[in-house]
């Protein structure tokens, strides 16, 4: 039964103390404990030992029985109640540790509400143990007198129904308490609101220009996302009591100076005072306008200096601003799903200004929500064209520990354990004895504080605030090694993230809207552990936008691409000019900028140094133009020479095309340098040395950590392949994609022995386009991990990913690394539980990695077998055993000779593909239809051995069929004749088939090979789980998910439906799909070995397959499978090999339509 949201608001309100949670329990579902006892009490016992001196109040409140065991309900009273919550994590880890391990009531699964003496609030807490008896926690801090919907939301989805186990309730708790889910939630809310304001905005202007420009699209949005932004940011402020001391502050603001009025418009009224007069104004220097809405911080930063756009939309004194925004987009009264509106949406919420980990997460909106949200707003279209998606945090922590690691190893010489004591000192300091000397810390610390991070595709900032989250765990590590025990949320923590965030921290991202995003989440972060209002960095040139994969300009390097020494080297150092002075001057502004606190002076030094920078690139581009006049010349008197020598137009032909060349780049060169402007979106081309100064004075980042976008060859663009191909010629393929290039631009940038992390689509381990960069990853890199999730839905779309973490070094024939597929092991234990393969429990099984990585990785995996021909992530062995079967018999596509063929496209099967009742009513009409009537299999009508036919057929029209003999066909396809005619061209709308020189009663393609279908044939499905190979004498046709063979032995057929030949196959050569399906495409196929057994062997497979045609049967399959391992020479050992391996993978099947 549904309760309504009032009875949990009621039921809140009389949780007036610890002992006093009857009434909520009772409607979550529990018995109720009438008298409670407080567990505490026993001064004796562990549990008080633990937990008294955090809490002074311990009571089992209500339980809730089952067959197999207890669940129950805790309250506990805390001793001091921290507004920041930063001792509450410590408080909360606490209980929550004694309660697991001590089990004081032997409940299977438990709640946990802490709250302290003349505290309104209750901090509600879901415990998640880990596989390695480590926990993590997730929390909602709920107000019992003002409850917000999302928590009175939460509250309903907590009730327990009769009679459920204790494994159905849990799993209905962290349903209840599943991130992820309210996170989405807040963001399809935010996102519309974000649609309603930009439509808002664009209706309520309609005689601002700037805004109606269609060539402003772009800017109009982004001034959408970044007001709301700073909205979001303040927000957040709000809930620290910042904003006039008022929690409630922009309600209020609103109440006070709109309620009733209709000359005052809040936007244009308060919030741009509110901006750039108080905001973005010394104390000391605001007007009288901005001080009346109260004390609010001086912040500074570029979060409220007005942009480009601003400016030109407002003016700098900002006097005539025209711009309208209505009311109603903000009155928090006239809040609705329909019409949501700012106020009314934030309020909804309780936002937490606590930093969420995979160790503590937060129900409520958290910082890193924030990065979630504005990520998100990008459009459906322009997020498939980037590739965006958001890391989970689990991963991101992974990466970055992995690659912090690494680096520190080799700067500090301690190890990556000594690494993990810092991380376990940090949370708990009573776990150890250990203690560092003072220089030792010191060793470490310097390490920390001069580690440059830099994401290549930063997006929102995940990877940089996951670094810096573990920069700050290592920093408090240290101090609390030395038994200074420091505040987690306090001062000590801003000053250390500021300095990480404007020393340590750089990233690019060729989504402009992106870097804005970035550049709050990182000011948000700083913030909130401040004790008092700061102001905030400039980061404008830390967290750039650009395109951090084209330094050139077309096929021409300019002096700063990369590698530079390369290219300054074959243009000349005495090319260099004046380029080296300017970017020393770069350098000391943008040091100048990060520390400016006034509005002013940041626009001036912002200025200075973008127009700096246009200089730089315009010299490079000089250079460029001084070159290619001088190649123009050379080839001008070249001309003359070959015409006063009596050369033909043809012998001139030559010179006069690079003439002409020349003179289309010259022209290109000059209108670029012409048209180059400062305040460009983003920058391209992007030249990293000019942009980063100090870093490649240094030789280049220490880091690099990054997601790059899932961006396929396809959607490139013809002059950036160019630019792919001269910038990574090693690697580039013209069918690569994107990910290719970014590993390459990430090793560009990495200083030699810097490190690597990156998170990946798999698929360049097989695919064609993937050998220049399978050899030169393990060529340039010492790899430490590659782990391969295959199709597990890490991602909420499909991905395919692959961590890859390394140290940038040449290559050794004796390194190791560890690889792992985790894919199989992660289905494994999500199946054990009896649901389904998600998002949300791939992602609860992540926060087992490293486990699964012990459990399920191939250490000591030598790197030397990662291979140009293709990445096999298998034992040893069984690559070894790989390696002997693909050098036996004769590769498949050279056995059959060619007569491979595809299945049949038709263009329209609602036309072609008919019944049997449809088939006999055609030859009734005209006995000459059964001439194109065959019988028709689709790839899933394809099984082992045979065929599940589904009683269709096929209309085979073929190319130049005179369709006036076939009355009864051509009368019946008449019904469809717009949908059959070809188009003229590709992408014209409206109905037809694809461009052709077919007719309207034609199949689409051209069979030229379609006696083969009438011949004895070979055919499988192009997508299966498992060997599907079938011997077909009943002249089937087939679609274009099957192919054929003509001219094969039935003999072959038990082979290839062996499970040698599928270990071989999936294991080497097939691309892996979703649900371990693959695909048998021709090209996979071909490379594959056949083995010729002797005349006897041959004659028993032909027996075999021909009574398996006929009926199945479990022994004459096992007797298939014996001889093939006899064919292929398997020995006992190596059977067991590949026995295990499909025993890994055998609960992974599943079922895909073709």
């Amino acid at each position: 039964m549904s309760l309504n949201l009032a009875t949990f608001r009621q039921a809140l309100e009389r949780t007036r103390s610890v002992t006093e949670f009857g009434a909520l329990v009772k409607v979550l579902g529990f018995e109720v404990e009438d008298y409670p006892v407080n567990y505490l009490e026993d001064r004796a016992s562990e549990l008080h030992k633990r937990v008294f001196p955090v809490a002074d109040g311990l009571y089992r409140v209500g339980e809730y029985q089952t067959s197999s065991g207890t669940v129950s309900f805790w309250s506990a009273n805390l001793l001091s109640w921290d507004e920041h919550s930063a001792k509450r994590e410590r408080y909360r880890r606490r209980i929550t540790k004694a309660l697991v391990e001590l089990e004081p009531a032997g409940d299977r699964k438990f709640l946990l509400a802490l709250t302290a003496e003349g505290i309104n609030d209750i901090e509600l807490v879901l415990p998640r143990v880990r596989a390695d008896k480590s926990f993590g926690t997730i929390r909602a801090v709920i107000d019992r007198q003002e409850p917000t919907n999302h928590h009175l939301q939460l509250l309903q989805d907590l009730v327990m129904a009769p009679e459920m186990s204790p494994v159905s309730t849990f799993r209905l708790w962290s349903d209840a308490f599943n991130v992820e889910k309210v996170a989405k939630r807040f963001y399809q809310e935010f996102r519309e609101l974000h649609q309603r304001v930009l439509e808002t905005l664009k209706r309520s202007n309609r005689n601002v220009a700037i805004i109606q420009n269609p060539e402003n699209e772009g800017k109009v949005r982004r001034y959408v996302t970044r007001n709301l932004g700073r909205v979001l940011f303040l927000w957040f402020l709000q809930s620290k009591g910042w904003l006039d001391g008022d929690h409630k502050y922009f309600v209020n603001l609103y109440e006070r100076r709109c309620r009733g009025r209709d000359d005052h418009n809040f936007f244009r009224d308060t919030l741009i005072l509110l901006f750039f007069k108080a905001l973005a104004q010394d104390k000391t220097q605001r007007c009288e306008a901005a001080k009346a809405l109260g004390e609010v911080p001086f912040l500074n930063g570029g979060l409220f200096l007005q942009s480009r756009f601003e400016d030109e939309l407002y003016g700098e004194d900002r006097k005539n601003i025209e711009i309208d925004l209505p009311n109603n987009l903000f009155d928090p009264r006239q809040h609705s799903s329909e019409s949501p509106t700012v106020l009314g949406l934030l309020r909804s919420y309780r936002f937490t200004t606590r930093e969420s980990t995979p160790d503590d997460q937060s129900l409520d909106p958290d910082p890193e929500l924030l990065g979630k949200v504005f990520e998100n707003l990008n459009e459906e279209g322009v997020r498939a064209k980037t590739g965006t998606f958001y890391t989970p945090r689990e991963v991101v922590r992974f990466m970055c520990q992995e690659a912090l690691d690494g680096y520190l190893a080799k700067k500090t010489g301690f190890t990556k354990e000594d690494f993990n004591w810092l991380r376990a000192e940090a949370i708990d300091p009573s776990l150890s004895d250990r203690r560092l000397t003072i220089a030792e810390r010191k060793r470490i610390e310097d390490a920390l504080d001069s580690v440059t991070v830099c994401d290549p595709a930063v997006g929102s900032g995940a990877f940089p605030v996951g670094m810096m989250q573990e920069i700050l765990l290592l920093k408090q590590g240290l101090f609390q090694s030395t038994d200074v025990v420091v505040d987690i949320g306090g001062q000590q923590m801003a000053e250390w993230k500021e300095h990480i965030i404007t020393n340590c921290l750089y990233g690019v991202d060729i989504n402009p809207e992106a870097i804005e995003i970035c550049h709050l989440r990182l000011w948000l972060s700083l913030v909130i552990d401040a004790n008092e209002p700061v102001p905030l960095p400039n980061l404008d040139f830390r967290f750039v936008a650009g395109d951090s994969l084209v330094d050139r300009i077309g096929t021409e390097p300019l002096l700063d691409s990369l590698p530079r020494h390369t290219i300054q080297s074959e243009l000349g150092l005495g090319n260099l000019g004046a380029l080296p002075a300017i970017e020393e001057e770069i350098r000391i502004l943008r040091e100048e900028f990060t520390k400016t606190d006034t509005p002013s002076s940041a626009r001036r030094l912002r200025e200075r140094i973008k127009n700096k920078q246009i200089r730089a690139l315009k010299i490079q581009i000089d250079v460029l133009r001084e070159n290619h006049e001088r190649a123009l010349k050379n080839a001008l008197e070249n001309i003359k020479r070959l015409e006063s020598l009596g050369a033909n137009r043809r012998g001139l032909r030559t010179e006069e095309k690079k003439v002409s060349k020349l003179e289309s780049n010259l022209k290109f060169l000059t209108e670029l340098r012409a048209s180059l402007d400062p305040w460009a979106p983003y920058k391209k081309p992007f030249l990293w040395p000019l942009e980063f100064p100090e870093i490649f004075e240094e030789g280049g980042f220490d880091v690099v950590v990054a997601n790059p976008p899932y961006v396929r060859q396809e959607s490139l663009s013809e002059k950036d392949q160019l630019t792919y191909q001269q910038a990574y010629s090693s690697i580039f393929k013209g069918t690569a994609d994107l990910l290719v290039f970014f590993y390459g631009r990430a090793i560009q940038i990495l200083r030699t022995g810097g490190n690597l992390s990156f998170i990946t689509s798999n698929k360049f381990m097989r695919a064609g386009y993937g050998d220049g960069i399978r050899e030169y990853l393990p060529s340039h890199l010492k790899i430490e991990h590659f782990i391969d999730f295959g199709d597990l839905p890490v991602f909420d779309a499909a991905a395919y990913p692959a961590i890859l973490v390394g140290t940038k070094e040449a290559s050794s024939d004796c390194g190791v690394c560890q690889i792992a597929d985790l894919s199989h092991v992660i289905r494994r234990r999500i199946a054990e539980k009896s649901i389904p393969a998600n998002v949300t429990s791939v992602r609860e099984e992540l926060e087992n990695l490293r486990i699964l990585l012990d459990d399920a990785g191939i250490k000591d995996f030598p790197q030397l077998l990662l291979r140009k021909r293709g990445w096999i992530l298998e034992d040893s062995q069984l690559i070894s055993l790989f390696d002997r079967l693909m050098q036996m018999g004769t590769p498949f596509g050279k056995f059959v000779k060619g007569n491979m063929y595809r299945g049949i496209v038709t263009g329209l099967n609602e036309a072609f593909v008919i019944n049997q009742e449809k088939r006999n009513e055609l030859s009734a009409m005209d006995p000459k239809s059964s001439e194109l009537i065959k019988p028709w299999l689709r790839g899933r009508d394809i099984k082992r051995w045979k065929a599940e036919w589904p009683g269709l057929y096929v209309i085979f029209t073929r190319h130049g069929t005179q369709i006036e003999r076939y009355s009864a066909i051509e009368s019946y396809l008449e019904q469809w004749k717009d949908k059959l005619r070809p188009k003229k061209k590709s992408g014209d709308k409206g109905p037809g088939r694809k461009p052709g020189s077919y007719k309207w009663f034609e199949i689409q393609d051209s069979i030229e090979y379609y006696e083969e279908f009438e011949k004895p044939k070979l055919i499988w499905s192009t997508i299966s789980s498992e060997s599907r190979f079938l011997f077909d004498e009943e002249k089937y046709y087939t679609n274009q998910k099957c192919y054929i063979v003509t001219g094969i032995p039935s003999w072959v057929v038990p082979l290839l439906n062996s499970d040698v030949f599928f270990v071989l196959a999936a294991a080497t050569s097939l691309t892996r799909l979703q649900n371990y399906f693959y695909e048998w495409e021709r090209k996979y196929m071909c490379r594959l070995p056949i083995v010729t057994p002797p005349q006897e062997i041959q004659d028993r497979l032909s027996e075999i397959e021909l009574e398996l045609r006929n009926s199945h049967n479990s022994q004459l399959e096992k007797e298939a499978n014996a001889i093939a391992k006899e064919v292929y020479g398997i020995l006992k050992e190596e059977s067991k090999l590949l026995t295990q391996w499909k025993e890994r993978r055998r609960f992974s099947k599943g079922s895909m339509r073709s």
